[in-house]
């Protein structure tokens, strides 16, 4: 599950949080990133891929900062 935070000292909270539902977190960026996880966004099932995204594909371009 995505999410999106500025304050990255909640993080360990946001994550077991996710973890506690049975998902596995990944931190996508900062605020100004959390447009990809909405309706329409590269990270989001009905995005720009109309799929699910898988995770290797989120985490490369996480990393390039290029859009899936």
């Amino acid at each position: 599950m995505f999410y999106a935070t500025v304050d990255t000292s909640i993080n360990g909270e946001i994550e077991e949080l996710i973890r506690d539902t049975g998902f596995e977190p990944l931190r996508i960026g900062g605020i100004d990133q959390s447009i990809r996880i909405e309706v329409f966004g590269d990270l989001h099932e009905f995005g720009a891929l109309g799929k699910t995204v898988t995770l290797s594909e989120v985490e490369k371009n996480i990393t390039t900062g290029v859009s899936v």
